[in-house]
């Protein structure tokens, strides 16, 4: 899943998730509570593997979400890794963001199939583990 107000983002990001196999499928939400929305009218056993969540969005930004999330049931909560994207470099809301358990990096935007690469590594090893 993707959570990004920006189209273009969502547009970049879905391309360079298919170059590099990371995801099968991808879903799109321009905002957290279309996301939230998206996640909770579906049963559990369909939540995302992972969300790249944008952190800047209107009305409900990435730790909104983030906080939503985390008060949903552990049914959907344990079957997600989140990984929070920005166009700003920020130490402050990436040491924010990573206080969540969920939360297994924080990368600016754009991605680089480079990037990816080394996320889908860094989540076999996770599961692996």
């Amino acid at each position: 899943m993707i959570v990004d107000d920006s189209q273009i983002d969502r547009w970049l990001l879905i391309k360079t998730i298919r170059k590099t196999n990371l995801a099968s499928m991808t879903v799109e939400a321009a905002t957290g509570a279309e996301a939230l929305d998206i996640i909770t009218s579906s049963p559990p056993e369909e939540m995302p593997e992972l969300i790249f969540l944008d952190v800047n969005m209107p009305a409900v930004n990435g730790f909104e979400f983030l906080e939503a999330f985390s008060k949903l049931s552990r049914d959907y909560v344990s079957r997600c890794r989140i990984v929070m994207i920005s166009s700003v470099s920020d130490a402050a809301e990436e040491e924010r963001a990573m206080e969540f358990s969920n939360v297994t990096g924080y990368y600016l935007k754009p991605l680089s199939i480079d990037m990816l690469n080394q996320l889908s590594e860094q989540l076999r090893h996770t599961k692996a583990s």
